[in-house]
């Protein structure tokens, strides 16, 4: 055993079934996804490291609480009512997913491919987050707001992480 040797546990980052054991623990223990979030992932989907997606969107809060007046001490603006949209939001929906468990904001995530609209759709509704995360495909890939935007509605924040790679 490697603790008797006073060697630390470590995870092979080279083996993908380790990196997305470690990012769907950390999806579950910080953000109270459901451990089912590993479960529907498509096999071939890139999983997305957990700490940098999260510090993305914790960034976005600040933004959100600082376009709002506030300062550093002032509260961000949180629940479903505070309104997100995600350009090209991929096979895992993680940014919608954070945002929508770390501040009950409700998002649109779309996408061009209609497998990676499904397992969005599934993940999200795994980690009990379906009536918060609204899954659309964009079916023009020369539009970015065309067809998945409606025109009743109004957002707080729009986001993207490109570049898009295929999964």
């Amino acid at each position: 055993r490697s603790s008797d040797l006073g060697v630390r546990p470590t995870i092979n980052f080279s083996d993908p079934a380790a990196v997305r054991a470690l990012n769907t623990a950390l999806a579950v223990a910080d953000y109270g996804l459901s451990a089912a979030f590993s479960d529907v992932l498509p096999p071939d989907a890139l999983v997305p490291p957990i700490p940098g997606r999260a510090d993305y969107v914790h960034y976005l809060a600040d933004a959100l609480r600082d376009s709002a007046g506030g300062g550093p001490t002032a509260q961000i603006p949180s629940g479903p009512d505070v309104q997100g949209f995600d350009i090209g939001t991929g096979a895992v929906c993680i940014y919608a997913l954070l945002g929508a468990a770390a501040y009950g904001w409700s998002v649109v995530g779309s996408d061009v491919r209609p497998e990676h609209v499904r397992s969005s759709a599934r993940i999200a509704a795994a980690s009990g987050l379906a009536g918060r995360i609204d899954v659309r495909r964009q079916l023009d890939r020369d539009r970015v707001f065309g067809g998945v935007w409606k025109r009743d509605e109004a957002f707080d924040f729009v986001m993207c992480n490109p570049p898009f790679y295929p999964s």
